[in-house]
């Protein structure tokens, strides 16, 4: 199991800094970090709508009892699993096109292998919060996960994230800045309400994963992210990393209408 650190990150630099200011030079093309204030950007409003959504806002409120929290555990170990191998997916693609001379590819290929490493264990955060929800041991709350419902966004992710490694790599660049960015504004907010409510049983046994993704944490991850979004010079790669920047929101606020569904309150409408 590990805990976050804030560990050094391998220089990342554009190949023209004096177009990634996020102006127009001579004529040419907006900046390169645009794509990062893009995706950044959409994050924000997805993380509006998520504090105004019936299940993620009681969510963030820490106004969900311990099956809701259990279940919203459960849906984030099912994309929290495909984090690594995304991660070291990217690095063998862009370590291939390094080795031929592309030097952006070989900054991204060891910034990944980086995200990779601080990523691994984080699965196992979960399942030990799991078992601390569920007043259980660790290989209870395994099998327990192992049967437990599946959100239909959460299902296809795991194929979006294979056709994402083999077609489109660097799709996982705007995967991981959407994603951090809404951890940063959220994750540590969730933990704070749910202990100063301390309505779950257990709960301070129950948040190390929000522990480790807590905004200082967060922030410097998302800064590299920014970083490393300049790095993408094509059409292609650029348009990869806004799709599925999209594609990781959306499963985000799948997970929540999935789970506003089955804790409604009574009398009120399940849905946004």
């Amino acid at each position: 199991m590990t805990t976050a650190t804030t560990s050094p990150s391998p220089a990342l630099t554009p190949p023209d800094a004096a177009t990634t200011d996020g102006t127009e030079t001579d004529g040419r093309a907006p900046a390169r970090r645009d794509l990062a204030d893009r995706i950044v950007e959409r994050a924000r409003v997805a993380a509006a709508r998520l504090e105004a959504h019936p299940f993620y806002g009681r969510l963030l409120a820490g106004q969900v009892d311990a099956e809701g929290y259990a279940a919203w555990l459960v849906q984030l170990h099912g994309y929290v699993q495909h984090t690594v191998r995304g991660e070291r997916g990217l690095a063998d693609a862009m370590l291939a096109r390094g080795a031929r001379g592309d030097a952006a590819a070989a900054a991204i290929a060891r910034h990944a292998e980086v995200e990779a490493g601080e990523e691994d264990g984080h699965d196992d955060l979960l399942v030990d919060d799991l078992a601390g929800v569920w007043l259980c041991s660790r290989d209870e709350a395994r099998g327990r996960l192992a049967v437990a419902p599946r959100a239909p966004a959460v299902v296809a992710w795991g194929g979006l994230v294979d056709g994402m490694l083999a077609r489109y790599p660097e799709g996982v660049v705007g995967v991981a800045l959407a994603l951090e960015t809404i951890a940063s504004l959220h994750a540590e907010r969730i933990r704070d309400a749910l202990l100063d409510r301390a309505e779950i049983v257990a709960i301070e046994q129950a948040v190390t994963f929000l522990s480790a993704h807590r905004g200082e944490v967060e922030r410097g991850h998302a800064e590299q992210g920014r970083r490393r979004a300049a790095l993408l010079s094509t059409p292609e790669a650029r348009s990869a990393a806004t799709f599925y920047a999209d594609a990781a929101l959306a499963l985000f606020e799948g997970i929540a209408d999935a789970l506003a569904e089955r804790f409604a309150p009574v009398g009120a409408a399940a849905g946004p």
